[in-house]
């Protein structure tokens, strides 16, 4: 008999035992989760934000540039070589006499200057231009001594 009631002991401990851990559990987990083997909590993963594509201006364009003095509207071309940096070289022509282009796009800003080389008046003038519908136009604005502001418009063909 005392085998018996020693056997009932252990049996009412073991089961007491897993039905006291057991009692009032609702599932779920309690405390912090993602913790390392160290004991400290894992970093979040931060997703790297995705980088929008580089616009590329190369190619050719056709311009329009409406200024503040010179008459009729100038109208001409641009070719552009845009290295994988955003540098920028090319070439102008048309009848305003433009001729070498060098400068930089960065985002969807082109900032380039443009040299004119008509024979005893060789000088440059900074262009800003904005690219717009997926590297296809643009519009800028050129600062110059002889005509003032000038406003273009340009798509690529």
């Amino acid at each position: 008999m005392r085998c018996g009631i020693s056997l009932a002991c252990v049996v009412l401990l073991l089961l007491g035992g897993s039905v006291l851990a057991q009692g009032g559990s609702t599932g779920g987990s309690l405390g912090k989760t993602g913790k390392s083997a160290s004991g400290g909590e894992t970093a979040p993963r931060k997703e790297k934000p995705k980088k929008a594509a580089a616009l590329s201006i190369s190619g050719k364009w056709r311009w329009q540039a409406d200024c503040d003095v010179g008459g009729p509207a100038f109208k001409g071309q641009f070719e552009f070589e845009q290295s994988s940096d955003g540098t920028l070289k090319g070439m102008c022509s048309g009848n305003a006499d433009c001729g070498p282009i060098l400068g930089q796009i960065a985002g969807n800003k082109a900032i380039f200057s443009i040299a004119y080389t008509f024979s005893l008046n060789y000088h440059k003038n900074l262009a800003r231009f904005t690219v717009a519908d997926g590297g296809q136009s643009m519009r800028g604005t050129e600062e110059s001594q002889a005509h003032g502001t000038c406003r273009y418009q340009a798509t690529k063909y």
